[in-house]
Order: structure tokens, then sequence, then C-alpha cells
């Protein structure tokens, strides 16, 4: 997964795990508790297009649940939750090429390792012992709205940014044969005048 690791790749990580803990940080009373809505999870779709942001992701993590007051059990299973669905959504990044199919098995991940780690937390600190599958629910269905909608808009601008794919391919294309019929088109021309 990770090679040598360049200056540029290191920087992107520290950017990246700062501004998972700066949006996680500034939106605070809706980041943690039973109902919970984390900007900063729209990040979470970026393994798919960079190997680094996967150990950005969980440090990023790591610091926003020190500072969430979730104790022992958030700072353990919540960051290994975001580890592990990074890693997954980063190995998924690199079996699918359709870029509708990467997204939508990319979003999955985050979505349903948080959506059982969380509750799990909840019931381990004592605040939900009763109602772990409804928390399941509760969860993923936030997850999702923050992973889908903002993840979506991170997801589909960097794929228009970053990836060498089908968009520019066509666009590329399309302007080869603009720019071909252009030449043909003085090339006529010019033996019109001759």
């Amino acid at each position: 997964m990770f090679g040598k690791i360049s200056a540029k790749a290191l920087c992107r990580a520290g950017v990246i795990a700062a501004l998972y803990v700066v949006a996680s940080l500034l939106l605070f009373p809706f980041t943690f508790g039973i109902f919970q809505f984390r900007l900063s999870e729209a990040l979470t779709i970026l393994p798919l297009f960079f190997a680094e942001s996967v150990p950005a992701l969980f440090v990023g993590c790591l610091i926003t649940n020190i500072f969430g007051g979730g104790g022992l059990p958030d700072i353990l299973i919540g960051s290994s939750a975001t580890l592990v669905a990074a890693c997954c959504t980063y190995l998924a990044g690199r079996l699918i090429k359709n870029k509708y199919g990467k997204f939508f098995v990319g979003i999955i991940f985050p979505i349903l390792f948080n959506a059982f780690a969380v509750p799990l937390i909840f019931v381990i600190n004592g605040s939900e012992t009763y109602a772990y599958m409804i928390e399941v629910l509760i969860i993923g269905v936030e997850e999702a709205g923050s992973v889908a909608i903002f993840g979506g808009a991170v997801y589909f601008c960097g794929y228009k940014l970053l990836s060498p794919g089908e968009d520019r391919g066509r666009a590329k294309n399309a302007k080869n044969a603009e720019n071909a019929e252009n030449a043909e088109n003085i090339e006529n021309k010019d033996k019109h005048e001759e």
C-alpha cells in the first residue's frame, strides 16, 4: 500500500488530518453524541484518490476523539473503525475502475464500520444499553448523509480534477477531433486557393 512517501504526499496527509480535526471540532455539538453529524466524514472518500489519506484519516479521527469526551473506547474503537474503513475504501478504489461504481462501493465502508462501531462505544460507556440496533440505524443514516452528500461533492470534484479517466478522455478526444477538423478545413482551404 505504501512505498516511498514523497514530501508532497506527506504534506497532503497532514492537511487531510488537520482538515478532519478542524471540521469536527468547529461543529463540536454535532460531532459527538447519540445524534451526530460529522462533516469531516466527507473526507473518508479520499482513499479512493490518495493512499496517504488512510493514515491521515486515522490520525485526524484519533485527535478528534481525544477531545470528544467518549474516553478510551471512543479513541480506540472509533479511530480503528475509521482506519479499517479507510483501508477498505482504498482497496475498493484500486479494484473498481468505473467512476460511479468506485464511489458507491467506496462510501459503503465508512457508513457500515461507523454504524456498528459508534453504538458499541455507547454501550461500553453505558449511555445506551437497550437499543444497539436502533442506534446502528440512526448512526448509519447520519453517516450516510455525511459521506454520500458531502463526500459525494468531494469525490466528483476530485475525480474531475485528479483522474485521467473517462471525463478528461472525452474532453481531450473532442478537442483533438475539433483541432483535426480545423486543420483539415485549413488544408482544404489552402488547396482551393491554389
